[in-house]
């Protein structure tokens, strides 16, 4: 049987390989439909195959994953997350995105090694391990990756400890990958698929064979559940409990109406295999309800990607069984629209209603009007675990996290594990001086709402927050000052104390014409009033009403 379009991507390959023979049967008994033969799969790689026969028209309509045209209309049977969810989204401010998966194996940007686009070898500062190998190699990478499973087993896994880091850090909530675009589940669940086992202990000559598994964490020699475990200490230490899940599998050939799955087919419909379809989407389903009902209560999911149109219905009824599951879990809108709680602009801020700039890139990256935001982002050449990461610049971190709390926003930070479950040491540090700052500054960031009204100051870098009842405001002052920071038409309570975050006296204040000017004392020796010098924080209380927005 010939595939109309196929893509080379993550572990979805791996499944081609897995798939490697003729038919399989399920759980049920139910004959599967028959697998494209391995040789395929290099004739694609290769080249052999026509243009056609793998790009060009989508016969099903697809989107980029941030827009979901179909998904901005609810019905009116669906609720989001109620406000008080919402609020306490809003107060975190900043918490932690863990990928960790088989991919930490190899140091591998998660999922994305695999993807292999004819004519288009990926970048090779990107997916350094995949681009530029040759055909035969390339084949090879993908049947090796699709056996990490067999090698991954995290004996030094402490996700106490890993709760205990993120508070010294100053974290108020984490979000790991139950499951990335390359399929493999960090949790035990009941799904199967086709997948490959490697049958010689020597990885210089491997042997595979085709098996029908969990293609999970309960197939490795650890043989323990992670989710599990990463919630219940999660919890126990107070942090807030996300999880991440790829609604996508490149690893499953019943997915393969993705653009990314390997085994990509636009003539794949429902009409066309209706068996097919309805075991992708079920077991889609049954993963996510095994997500929300296993783990107790989950604050956070945050979905990645989505599925095609004609899915949908499907997909907004797994939404509707998950919220009534979760009813105050705050879910991504990545792939489900206007059903999402939450937007997530990765590695850049949103764009704001009003904004001028109106490319298609910052487009997708438009911020809906009302809804809380979080900007992911990481420090190295990826979110994994980069075994070669260099050391992380606290200070433009710190200053990124202030510019996002003065915009309301939230900061998600970007680390992984090594295959063992530690952290890598650069990124220990950096925990360390985070924490630091955190802890003598954190009072303008945490539970802070952004200040509606313009300020002015004498100098560049300050950015401003507020409490929530407005009474205060917080000053984050990027680059020293000098002797004094004045503040155009800011009044402080008469007889209040204005604070230097860390300092232990009130600083010396007064008014001129109608703004406020603050006195800086001298000696700080904790304070770098160098240009890279970490931001500081000054606490002014305020009479009611100077925040409201003015014209």
């Amino acid at each position: 049987m010939k595939q109309a379009h196929v893509h080379i991507p993550s572990v979805a390959l791996c499944m081609i390989i897995l798939l490697v023979s003729g038919s399989c049967v399920n759980m049920r008994g139910d004959k599967l439909p028959e697998v494209p033969d391995i040789r395929y799969i290099e004739d694609i790689i290769t080249g052999n195959t026509k243009e056609s026969e793998w790009c060009g028209e989508h016969t099903i309509q697809w989107t980029r994953t941030k827009l979901v045209p179909w998904a901005e209309v609810l019905d009116p049977d669906y609720h989001h997350a109620p406000e008080a969810a919402v609020e306490r989204f809003r107060d975190m401010k900043i918490g932690i995105r863990i990928h960790w998966g088989v991919y930490c194996l190899n140091g591998s940007n998660p999922s994305w090694s695999l993807w292999y686009k004819k004519g288009q070898l990926q970048s090779k500062d990107r997916y350094p391990e995949s681009s530029g190998l040759s055909n035969d190699d390339y084949v090879d990478y993908i049947k090796r990756y699709s056996t990490f499973y067999q090698d991954f087993n995290p004996q030094g896994y402490d996700p106490a400890g890993w709760a205990r880091l993120f508070k010294n850090a100053g974290l108020r909530f984490a979000v790991l990958t139950a499951k990335h675009h390359d399929g493999f589940s960090m949790f035990n669940t009941a799904t199967e698929v086709n997948a490959l086992r490697r049958t010689t202990d020597s990885q210089e000559v491997p042997r595979f064979e085709k098996v029908r598994h969990h293609y999970s964490i309960m197939e490795t020699d650890y043989k323990k559940d992670i989710v599990g475990a990463y919630c219940t200490e999660m919890r126990r230490a107070g942090l807030g409990v996300g999880l991440y899940f790829s609604n996508p599998d490149w690893n499953d050939f019943d997915f393969r109406f993705g653009q990314h799955n390997i085994f990509r087919d636009t003539a794949y419909t429902r009409e066309s295999d209706p068996q097919g379809w309805t075991r992708a989407l079920t077991r889609h389903r049954t993963q996510l309800i095994e997500l929300c009902s296993n783990y107790g209560s989950i604050d956070v999911l945050s979905f990645d990607h989505g599925l095609p149109m004609d899915a949908w219905p499907e997909f907004k009824g797994t939404l509707k069984m998950i919220r009534k599951l979760q009813p105050e879990m705050m879910i991504r809108r990545r792939g489900i629209g206007a059903y999402g709680d939450h937007f997530t602009p990765e590695g850049k801020r949103p764009v704001f209603p009003g904004d001028q700039d109106r490319d298609e890139e910052k487009d997708f990256h438009r911020y809906p009007e009302g809804k809380p935001w979080s900007k992911i982002g990481g420090t190295g050449s990826h979110p994994a675990y980069d075994p070669d990461l260099k050391k992380i610049d606290t200070r433009d971190v710190v200053h990124q996290l202030i510019e996002i709390c003065s915009m309301g926003g939230i900061m998600q930070l970007g680390f992984g594990p090594d295959p063992n479950g530690s952290f890598h040491p650069n990124v220990l540090d950096f925990f360390d001086e985070l924490g630091a700052w955190l802890k003598i500054n954190g009072e303008g960031i945490y539970s802070t709402r952004p200040v509606e009204r313009k300020i002015s100051s004498n100098v560049e870098g300050v950015y401003f927050t507020r409490s929530k009842d407005n009474k205060m405001l917080n000053v984050f002052v990027s680059e020293w000052p000098g002797e004094a920071l004045r503040l155009e038409k800011i009044i402080p309570v008469q007889g209040s104390d204005i604070i230097l975050a860390g300092y232990g006296e009130a600083l010396q204040w007064e008014i001129i014409e109608g703004s406020v000017l603050i006195h800086l004392p001298g000696d700080l020796p904790y304070i770098d009033k160098s240009p890279e010098g970490t931001a500081c924080l000054i606490q002014v209380e305020l009479t009611a009403g100077q925040l409201v927005r003015t014209n």
